[in-house]
Protein backbone atom coordinates (compact mmCIF):
# COMPACT_ATOMS: atom_id res chain seq x y z
CA UNK A 1 0.00 0.00 0.00
CA UNK A 2 2.54 2.41 1.12
CA UNK A 3 4.91 1.38 -1.73
CA UNK A 4 2.13 1.86 -4.55
CA UNK A 5 1.00 5.61 -2.88
CA UNK A 6 5.01 6.66 -3.51
CA UNK A 7 4.70 5.56 -7.10
CA UNK A 8 1.78 7.41 -7.83
CA UNK A 9 3.15 10.17 -6.48
CA UNK A 10 6.00 10.20 -8.34
CA UNK A 11 4.27 10.07 -11.51
CA UNK A 12 1.97 13.23 -10.84
CA UNK A 13 5.20 14.84 -10.08
CA UNK A 14 6.78 13.96 -12.70
CA UNK A 15 3.81 15.26 -15.48
CA UNK A 16 3.68 18.32 -13.07
CA UNK A 17 7.96 19.19 -13.43
CA UNK A 18 10.05 16.70 -15.34
CA UNK A 19 13.37 16.53 -13.51
CA UNK A 20 14.64 16.73 -16.74
CA UNK A 21 14.56 18.07 -20.19
CA UNK A 22 16.24 17.21 -23.34
CA UNK A 23 17.83 20.20 -25.02
CA UNK A 24 14.84 20.77 -28.03
CA UNK A 25 12.84 20.61 -24.56
CA UNK A 26 14.47 23.22 -22.96
CA UNK A 27 14.65 25.53 -25.94
CA UNK A 28 11.04 25.44 -27.11
CA UNK A 29 10.69 26.11 -23.26
CA UNK A 30 12.56 28.91 -23.21
CA UNK A 31 11.17 30.25 -26.18
CA UNK A 32 7.72 30.41 -25.23
CA UNK A 33 8.66 31.81 -21.40
CA UNK A 34 9.89 34.55 -23.60
CA UNK A 35 7.39 35.35 -26.22
CA UNK A 36 4.64 35.33 -23.28
CA UNK A 37 7.28 37.78 -21.53
CA UNK A 38 7.28 40.14 -24.34
CA UNK A 39 3.93 39.57 -24.93
CA UNK A 40 2.45 41.42 -22.12
CA UNK A 41 5.71 43.82 -21.33
CA UNK A 42 4.31 45.15 -24.89
CA UNK A 43 0.59 44.97 -23.90
CA UNK A 44 1.32 47.01 -20.70
CA UNK A 45 4.04 49.32 -22.22
CA UNK A 46 4.01 50.04 -25.98
CA UNK A 47 7.04 50.80 -27.63
CA UNK A 48 7.07 54.40 -29.16
CA UNK A 49 6.17 54.40 -32.71
CA UNK A 50 9.42 56.00 -33.64
CA UNK A 51 11.03 53.21 -32.52
CA UNK A 52 8.99 51.09 -34.58
CA UNK A 53 10.41 52.38 -37.59
CA UNK A 54 13.73 51.36 -36.89
CA UNK A 55 15.66 48.32 -38.72
CA UNK A 56 15.38 45.88 -36.20
CA UNK A 57 16.76 42.16 -37.09
CA UNK A 58 14.03 39.76 -36.23
CA UNK A 59 13.76 35.74 -35.66
CA UNK A 60 11.27 35.22 -38.77
CA UNK A 61 8.10 36.24 -36.25
CA UNK A 62 8.23 40.03 -36.27
CA UNK A 63 10.32 39.87 -32.78
CA UNK A 64 13.64 40.56 -31.94
CA UNK A 65 16.01 38.21 -31.24
CA UNK A 66 16.22 38.95 -28.01
CA UNK A 67 15.60 41.03 -24.73
CA UNK A 68 18.93 42.68 -25.53
CA UNK A 69 18.19 43.92 -28.73
CA UNK A 70 14.68 45.67 -27.91
CA UNK A 71 14.50 48.74 -28.48
CA UNK A 72 14.26 51.18 -25.40
CA UNK A 73 10.71 51.22 -23.71
CA UNK A 74 8.99 53.16 -20.77
CA UNK A 75 9.47 50.35 -18.65
CA UNK A 76 12.82 50.06 -18.85
CA UNK A 77 12.97 53.85 -18.37
CA UNK A 78 11.38 53.34 -15.69
CA UNK A 79 13.50 50.35 -13.99
CA UNK A 80 16.85 52.58 -14.97
CA UNK A 81 15.36 55.30 -13.54
CA UNK A 82 14.97 53.39 -9.94
CA UNK A 83 18.39 51.82 -10.07
CA UNK A 84 20.49 55.19 -10.47
CA UNK A 85 18.01 57.20 -7.32
CA UNK A 86 20.24 58.58 -5.56
CA UNK A 87 18.13 57.44 -2.75
CA UNK A 88 18.32 54.19 -2.90
CA UNK A 89 21.59 53.55 -5.28
CA UNK A 90 24.59 52.78 -3.52
CA UNK A 91 26.24 55.70 -1.75
CA UNK A 92 30.25 56.00 -1.81
CA UNK A 93 31.54 55.71 1.62
CA UNK A 94 33.00 58.55 3.01
CA UNK A 95 36.88 59.01 2.97
CA UNK A 96 39.05 58.44 6.45
CA UNK A 97 39.07 62.20 6.32
CA UNK A 98 35.85 63.26 5.91
CA UNK A 99 34.95 61.00 8.87
CA UNK A 100 37.91 62.11 11.30
CA UNK A 101 36.96 66.05 10.29
CA UNK A 102 33.51 65.45 12.14
CA UNK A 103 35.01 63.92 15.42
CA UNK A 104 35.85 66.19 18.40
CA UNK A 105 38.83 64.07 18.79
CA UNK A 106 40.44 65.76 15.98
CA UNK A 107 39.50 69.34 17.49
CA UNK A 108 41.29 68.33 20.58
CA UNK A 109 44.32 66.48 20.03
CA UNK A 110 44.99 66.24 15.96
CA UNK A 111 48.76 64.93 16.15
CA UNK A 112 48.02 62.00 18.43
CA UNK A 113 44.70 61.06 16.30
CA UNK A 114 46.90 61.10 13.56
CA UNK A 115 49.61 59.03 15.50
CA UNK A 116 46.97 56.50 16.23
CA UNK A 117 45.67 56.08 12.59
CA UNK A 118 49.34 55.57 11.29
CA UNK A 119 49.38 53.26 14.08
CA UNK A 120 46.48 51.25 12.60
CA UNK A 121 47.98 51.57 9.38
CA UNK A 122 44.82 53.63 8.17
CA UNK A 123 46.77 56.98 7.81
CA UNK A 124 46.85 58.47 3.97
CA UNK A 125 47.84 62.01 2.80
CA UNK A 126 45.00 63.09 3.29
CA UNK A 127 44.85 62.28 6.74
CA UNK A 128 48.16 63.74 7.58
CA UNK A 129 47.19 67.12 5.49
CA UNK A 130 43.53 67.61 7.68
CA UNK A 131 45.32 66.71 11.11
CA UNK A 132 48.22 69.17 10.10
CA UNK A 133 45.54 71.78 9.17
CA UNK A 134 43.70 71.37 12.11
CA UNK A 135 46.47 71.60 14.72
CA UNK A 136 48.30 74.97 12.66
CA UNK A 137 44.52 76.07 13.08
CA UNK A 138 45.13 75.42 17.04
CA UNK A 139 48.30 76.83 17.27
CA UNK A 140 47.08 80.46 16.43
CA UNK A 141 44.63 80.18 19.39
CA UNK A 142 47.57 80.29 21.73
CA UNK A 143 50.13 82.98 22.55
CA UNK A 144 53.38 83.37 20.70
CA UNK A 145 55.60 82.44 23.05
CA UNK A 146 53.61 78.95 24.16
CA UNK A 147 53.19 78.48 20.35
CA UNK A 148 56.65 78.14 19.37
CA UNK A 149 57.76 75.98 22.33
CA UNK A 150 54.48 73.75 21.53
CA UNK A 151 56.14 73.42 18.14
CA UNK A 152 59.36 72.26 19.25
CA UNK A 153 57.39 69.74 21.48
CA UNK A 154 55.14 67.85 19.43
CA UNK A 155 57.59 68.02 16.27
CA UNK A 156 54.22 67.52 14.00
CA UNK A 157 56.18 68.14 10.35
CA UNK A 158 59.19 65.23 11.52
CA UNK A 159 56.54 63.01 12.78
CA UNK A 160 54.26 63.56 9.39
CA UNK A 161 57.42 63.23 7.62
CA UNK A 162 58.82 59.66 9.15
CA UNK A 163 55.12 58.30 8.40
CA UNK A 164 55.50 59.33 4.73
CA UNK A 165 59.18 57.50 4.36
CA UNK A 166 57.76 54.42 5.89
CA UNK A 167 55.15 54.21 4.15
CA UNK A 168 54.36 53.45 -0.05
CA UNK A 169 53.11 57.48 -0.29
CA UNK A 170 56.19 58.88 -0.54
CA UNK A 171 56.00 58.87 -4.47
CA UNK A 172 52.59 58.04 -4.79
CA UNK A 173 50.40 59.76 -7.42
CA UNK A 174 48.11 60.86 -4.66
CA UNK A 175 50.59 62.37 -2.48
CA UNK A 176 52.67 64.29 -5.66
CA UNK A 177 49.21 65.76 -7.18
CA UNK A 178 48.15 67.87 -4.17
CA UNK A 179 51.26 70.52 -2.92
CA UNK A 180 49.16 71.78 0.12
CA UNK A 181 50.92 68.79 2.40
CA UNK A 182 54.49 69.34 1.32
CA UNK A 183 53.99 72.92 1.39
CA UNK A 184 52.64 72.48 5.47
CA UNK A 185 55.35 69.72 6.23
CA UNK A 186 57.98 72.42 5.20
CA UNK A 187 56.42 74.79 7.27
CA UNK A 188 56.43 72.47 10.41
CA UNK A 189 60.03 71.42 9.71
CA UNK A 190 61.42 74.65 9.33
CA UNK A 191 59.72 76.31 12.45
CA UNK A 192 60.94 72.77 14.60
CA UNK A 193 64.51 74.09 13.38
CA UNK A 194 64.85 70.96 11.14
CA UNK A 195 65.81 72.17 7.53
CA UNK A 196 68.60 70.06 7.18
CA UNK A 197 65.71 67.12 7.62
CA UNK A 198 64.11 68.84 4.54
CA UNK A 199 67.76 68.51 2.69
CA UNK A 200 67.41 64.69 3.42
CA UNK A 201 63.86 64.56 2.54
CA UNK A 202 65.08 66.31 -1.09
CA UNK A 203 68.15 64.13 -1.51
CA UNK A 204 65.53 60.71 -1.17
CA UNK A 205 63.11 62.25 -3.80
CA UNK A 206 63.11 61.22 -7.59
CA UNK A 207 64.39 63.61 -9.95
CA UNK A 208 61.26 63.36 -11.70
CA UNK A 209 58.23 61.03 -12.09
CA UNK A 210 55.14 60.53 -14.59
CA UNK A 211 52.21 61.47 -12.87
CA UNK A 212 49.00 60.86 -15.17
CA UNK A 213 50.65 61.44 -18.28
CA UNK A 214 52.90 64.50 -17.19
CA UNK A 215 56.91 64.50 -15.83
CA UNK A 216 56.60 66.38 -12.33
CA UNK A 217 59.98 66.78 -9.92
CA UNK A 218 59.15 66.10 -6.38
CA UNK A 219 62.42 67.88 -5.71
CA UNK A 220 61.22 70.51 -7.44
CA UNK A 221 58.04 70.61 -4.93
CA UNK A 222 60.00 70.35 -1.68
CA UNK A 223 62.74 73.53 -2.71
CA UNK A 224 59.93 75.48 -3.45
CA UNK A 225 57.65 74.58 -0.31
CA UNK A 226 61.53 74.89 1.58
CA UNK A 227 61.59 78.58 -0.25
CA UNK A 228 58.49 79.25 1.15
CA UNK A 229 58.36 78.47 4.42
CA UNK A 230 61.46 80.34 4.88
CA UNK A 231 59.43 83.11 3.52
CA UNK A 232 56.81 82.72 5.89
CA UNK A 233 58.76 82.70 9.08
CA UNK A 234 59.66 86.18 8.73
CA UNK A 235 59.95 88.59 5.69
CA UNK A 236 63.63 90.32 6.29
CA UNK A 237 65.29 87.22 7.61
CA UNK A 238 63.37 84.64 6.06
CA UNK A 239 64.40 85.82 2.49
CA UNK A 240 68.10 85.55 3.06
CA UNK A 241 67.52 81.91 4.19
CA UNK A 242 64.97 81.34 1.30
CA UNK A 243 67.69 82.94 -1.11
CA UNK A 244 70.43 80.84 0.52
CA UNK A 245 68.44 77.57 0.16
CA UNK A 246 67.59 78.36 -3.87
CA UNK A 247 71.39 78.85 -4.46
CA UNK A 248 72.24 75.59 -2.74
CA UNK A 249 69.83 73.77 -4.36
CA UNK A 250 71.51 75.68 -8.07
CA UNK A 251 75.43 74.62 -6.68
CA UNK A 252 74.19 70.47 -5.89
CA UNK A 253 72.62 70.75 -9.52
CA UNK A 254 74.71 68.11 -11.69
CA UNK A 255 73.00 66.37 -14.48
CA UNK A 256 74.20 63.01 -12.87
CA UNK A 257 72.86 63.77 -10.14
CA UNK A 258 69.62 64.30 -11.39
CA UNK A 259 68.62 61.84 -14.50
CA UNK A 260 66.12 63.36 -17.17
CA UNK A 261 66.03 66.60 -14.80
CA UNK A 262 66.91 70.11 -16.49
CA UNK A 263 68.31 72.74 -13.87
CA UNK A 264 65.47 75.05 -14.92
CA UNK A 265 63.13 72.18 -14.06
CA UNK A 266 64.80 72.31 -10.55
CA UNK A 267 64.87 75.56 -9.62
CA UNK A 268 61.99 77.70 -12.06
CA UNK A 269 59.06 77.40 -9.07
CA UNK A 270 61.24 78.35 -6.55
CA UNK A 271 62.67 81.36 -8.65
CA UNK A 272 59.18 82.25 -9.39
CA UNK A 273 58.01 82.54 -6.43
CA UNK A 274 61.10 84.34 -4.87
CA UNK A 275 60.52 86.88 -7.88
CA UNK A 276 57.09 87.36 -7.13
CA UNK A 277 58.01 88.03 -3.35
CA UNK A 278 60.35 90.50 -3.73
CA UNK A 279 58.64 92.64 -6.10
CA UNK A 280 55.90 92.90 -3.68
CA UNK A 281 57.42 94.22 -0.19
CA UNK A 282 60.60 96.69 0.46
CA UNK A 283 63.76 95.11 1.52
CA UNK A 284 65.53 96.52 4.78
CA UNK A 285 69.53 96.09 3.48
CA UNK A 286 70.79 98.87 5.50
CA UNK A 287 72.17 96.57 8.28
CA UNK A 288 72.05 93.46 5.86
CA UNK A 289 74.64 93.59 3.40
CA UNK A 290 74.59 89.98 3.16
CA UNK A 291 71.24 90.37 1.79
CA UNK A 292 72.10 93.10 -1.13
CA UNK A 293 74.59 90.55 -2.41
CA UNK A 294 72.12 87.87 -2.41
CA UNK A 295 69.60 89.79 -4.38
CA UNK A 296 72.38 90.79 -6.78
CA UNK A 297 73.11 87.27 -7.42
CA UNK A 298 69.45 86.44 -7.62
CA UNK A 299 68.97 88.40 -10.20
CA UNK A 300 72.38 87.81 -12.42
CA UNK A 301 71.38 84.26 -12.39
CA UNK A 302 67.68 84.32 -13.64
CA UNK A 303 68.81 83.08 -17.02
CA UNK A 304 69.70 79.64 -15.56
CA UNK A 305 66.35 78.91 -14.27
CA UNK A 306 63.34 81.00 -16.29
CA UNK A 307 63.56 77.92 -18.60
CA UNK A 308 61.91 77.81 -22.63
CA UNK A 309 59.09 80.45 -22.93
CA UNK A 310 60.66 82.71 -19.73
CA UNK A 311 59.65 86.15 -21.46
CA UNK A 312 57.25 86.54 -18.77
CA UNK A 313 59.65 85.78 -15.71
CA UNK A 314 62.32 88.31 -18.21
CA UNK A 315 59.84 90.80 -17.04
CA UNK A 316 59.45 90.07 -13.20
CA UNK A 317 62.69 90.37 -12.97
CA UNK A 318 62.97 93.61 -14.63
CA UNK A 319 60.93 95.05 -12.58
CA UNK A 320 62.67 93.56 -9.64
CA UNK A 321 65.80 96.08 -11.06
CA UNK A 322 63.36 98.85 -11.42
CA UNK A 323 62.98 98.27 -7.40
CA UNK A 324 66.19 97.20 -6.42
CA UNK A 325 66.86 98.50 -3.07
CA UNK A 326 69.32 100.23 -3.50
CA UNK A 327 70.60 100.84 -7.24
CA UNK A 328 67.01 100.85 -9.07
CA UNK A 329 68.09 100.34 -12.98
CA UNK A 330 66.08 101.16 -15.64
CA UNK A 331 69.03 100.05 -18.28
CA UNK A 332 67.08 96.94 -18.97
CA UNK A 333 63.54 97.71 -19.19
CA UNK A 334 64.30 100.39 -21.63
CA UNK A 335 66.21 97.99 -23.99
CA UNK A 336 62.68 95.61 -24.07
CA UNK A 337 60.04 98.78 -24.27
CA UNK A 338 62.81 99.38 -28.00
CA UNK A 339 62.64 96.01 -28.40
CA UNK A 340 58.72 95.68 -28.37
CA UNK A 341 58.52 98.99 -30.94
CA UNK A 342 60.19 96.56 -33.49
CA UNK A 343 57.57 93.97 -33.06
CA UNK A 344 54.32 95.70 -32.57
CA UNK A 345 52.44 91.77 -32.33
CA UNK A 346 54.35 90.87 -29.36
CA UNK A 347 53.30 88.96 -27.02
CA UNK A 348 52.93 91.63 -24.15
CA UNK A 349 50.25 93.04 -25.72
CA UNK A 350 48.11 90.34 -25.33
CA UNK A 351 45.55 90.36 -23.39
CA UNK A 352 46.65 88.75 -20.31
CA UNK A 353 50.21 90.33 -20.12
CA UNK A 354 49.15 94.24 -20.75
CA UNK A 355 48.41 95.21 -17.72
CA UNK A 356 51.19 93.80 -16.12
CA UNK A 357 53.66 95.38 -19.17
CA UNK A 358 52.13 98.70 -18.23
CA UNK A 359 52.61 99.08 -15.04
CA UNK A 360 56.33 97.80 -15.58
CA UNK A 361 56.49 101.18 -18.46
CA UNK A 362 55.21 103.26 -15.67
CA UNK A 363 57.72 102.26 -12.97
CA UNK A 364 60.64 102.64 -15.66
CA UNK A 365 59.01 106.31 -16.15
CA UNK A 366 59.80 106.87 -12.68
CA UNK A 367 63.33 105.08 -12.36
CA UNK A 368 64.45 106.98 -15.30
CA UNK A 369 62.97 110.60 -13.96
CA UNK A 370 65.19 110.31 -10.83
CA UNK A 371 68.45 109.76 -12.68
CA UNK A 372 67.56 112.68 -14.56
CA UNK A 373 67.21 110.82 -18.21
CA UNK A 374 64.29 112.80 -19.38
CA UNK A 375 65.02 112.28 -22.93
CA UNK A 376 64.54 108.12 -22.56
CA UNK A 377 61.41 108.81 -20.22
CA UNK A 378 59.68 111.40 -22.62
CA UNK A 379 60.16 108.69 -25.37
CA UNK A 380 58.56 105.75 -22.98
CA UNK A 381 55.94 107.87 -22.36
CA UNK A 382 55.22 108.51 -25.96
CA UNK A 383 55.69 104.58 -26.19
CA UNK A 384 52.59 104.10 -23.71
CA UNK A 385 50.51 107.31 -25.52
CA UNK A 386 50.76 105.35 -28.54
CA UNK A 387 50.32 101.60 -27.46
CA UNK A 388 48.08 102.16 -24.24
CA UNK A 389 45.44 105.15 -24.69
CA UNK A 390 42.74 102.65 -24.98
CA UNK A 391 43.75 101.20 -21.55
CA UNK A 392 44.52 104.56 -19.59
CA UNK A 393 41.39 105.51 -20.12
CA UNK A 394 39.49 102.38 -19.33
CA UNK A 395 41.67 103.14 -16.17
CA UNK A 396 40.81 106.96 -15.73
CA UNK A 397 37.21 105.62 -15.93
CA UNK A 398 37.58 103.02 -13.73
CA UNK A 399 39.10 106.07 -11.01
CA UNK A 400 36.32 108.09 -11.52
CA UNK A 401 34.16 106.03 -9.90
CA UNK A 402 35.87 105.25 -7.18
CA UNK A 403 36.80 108.86 -5.83
CA UNK A 404 36.49 107.63 -2.39
CA UNK A 405 38.87 105.35 -2.60
CA UNK A 406 41.29 107.35 -4.28
CA UNK A 407 40.26 110.11 -1.88
CA UNK A 408 42.78 108.26 0.96
CA UNK A 409 45.64 108.39 -1.28
CA UNK A 410 47.48 111.82 -2.46
CA UNK A 411 48.95 110.41 -5.87
CA UNK A 412 50.36 114.19 -6.48
CA UNK A 413 53.19 113.40 -3.55
CA UNK A 414 56.25 111.52 -4.19
CA UNK A 415 58.26 110.24 -6.78
CA UNK A 416 55.25 109.92 -9.23
CA UNK A 417 54.61 113.78 -9.10
CA UNK A 418 57.53 114.50 -11.49
CA UNK A 419 56.11 111.70 -13.79
CA UNK A 420 52.84 113.73 -13.55
CA UNK A 421 54.58 117.14 -14.34
CA UNK A 422 56.50 116.30 -17.00
CA UNK A 423 54.07 113.84 -19.12
CA UNK A 424 51.56 116.78 -18.25
CA UNK A 425 53.52 119.04 -20.09
CA UNK A 426 53.99 117.03 -23.32
CA UNK A 427 50.79 118.46 -25.98
CA UNK A 428 50.06 115.16 -26.89
CA UNK A 429 50.43 113.65 -23.57
CA UNK A 430 48.16 115.49 -21.55
CA UNK A 431 46.52 113.86 -18.47
CA UNK A 432 48.50 110.87 -19.56
CA UNK A 433 50.52 110.37 -16.17
CA UNK A 434 46.92 110.83 -14.05
CA UNK A 435 45.25 108.38 -16.11
CA UNK A 436 48.65 106.08 -15.78
CA UNK A 437 48.80 106.80 -12.17
CA UNK A 438 44.76 105.73 -11.81
CA UNK A 439 45.62 102.23 -13.72
CA UNK A 440 47.67 100.81 -11.81
CA UNK A 441 46.52 98.08 -9.09
CA UNK A 442 48.60 97.96 -5.82
CA UNK A 443 50.75 95.25 -5.05
CA UNK A 444 49.85 92.03 -4.09
CA UNK A 445 51.89 89.72 -1.71
CA UNK A 446 51.82 86.07 -3.03
CA UNK A 447 50.14 83.11 -1.05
Amino acid sequence: MKGTAVQGFSKLAAKIHPVSLSKQESSRLLTALTTSFEKHLDAAHPVPHHHDQRKQSTNGRGRPTSIQDRPSTLTESFFASVLTNPIIAPRAEDSISDKLSRTKSLQQDPMRVFGEQAAAGTATPEVALLCLQTYKEALYKIPQKERQSKIIAIQAGFNVLRWLWSSHYQDSDIFLRDKRLVNIMAEFLVAEGREETIWKWFERTEPRVLVEGQYISPKAQILRALVRAHMIAGFNTGIEAALRSFFRASERYRTEDFPGLAKYRLLRSAGLYLTRALQSSSLSVESRPALLLLYDRFLQSSSSWAGPNSRPITLDVMVLKLRHPVFPDASDALAFVRSLRETPDHEFFSPSLRSKLLSTLFETVEVLQTKNLHDDAAWVMEFMRQNFADDLEHGQKQYSNSKQASADTDITCGPRSAVLKTISAEPAGTHLAERALRSLSWRTVPG
